[in-house]
């Protein structure tokens, strides 16, 4: 005799579901990393961008709206120098014009210069900076900061032997996701 379909179908799908879990858990089998994206529109015109600082995490996907609110009879693009000698460039557009630009952030932490490269555009004050961050939005330390000798009342001293944590919950997702903890990074 067959058992009814309604005893079945509901072992079925958790079976299914047990086993779905087990096969996302385990490492090497987790869901692909998705990058981030960061989008930005910047406004140009007649020596200017605005905003002149855009801020992103490392390796994040970077789109650029680039809107020409000047003159019509004046070109402007806008300019990317990143890490190792690679830029990214938008197309030369006049006013009342609109160009995507869409690249990936350094790996690297620290700041990038955009410019316009029409003629002598960059020198009549069209610069900005992209700032790329680490993980949790911070920058690598530069030679001009000077670190605080004083603690604050609210740190704690590290426990001699750990490692130190990210004090942002979202930095642990990526590690949540490659079933990693924090000693194995």
């Amino acid at each position: 005799m067959y058992p009814s379909s309604r005893r079945i179908l509901p072992v079925l799908v958790l079976a299914s579901i047990a086993l779905a879990g087990l096969l996302l858990t385990r490492p090497g089998l987790a869901a692909p990393r998705v990058l981030e994206a960061s989008a930005f529109e910047v406004k140009t015109g007649e020596w200017y961008y605005d905003p002149k600082e855009l801020t992103v995490e490392t390796s994040t996907i970077v789109t650029i709206t680039l809107q020409h609110m000047g003159s019509t009879s004046i070109p402007h693009d806008i300019k990317f120098e990143l890490d190792n000698g690679r830029t990214e460039a938008s197309q030369k557009i006049r006013g009342g014009e609109t160009n995507v630009l869409g690249f990936s952030a350094p790996a690297e932490p620290g700041e990038y210069v955009f410019y316009c490269s029409v003629g002598n555009h960059r020198s009549r004050g069209m610069e900005g900076k992209l700032i790329v961050t680490g993980p949790g939005g911070v920058l690598p330390p530069t030679a001009t900061s000077t670190p605080n000798p004083e603690p604050s009342a609210t740190e704690l001293p590290p426990t001699p032997g750990s490692t130190p944590m990210p004090n942002r919950w979202w930095t642990f997702l990526p590690m949540l996701v490659k079933n990693e903890t924090p000693s194995q990074r």
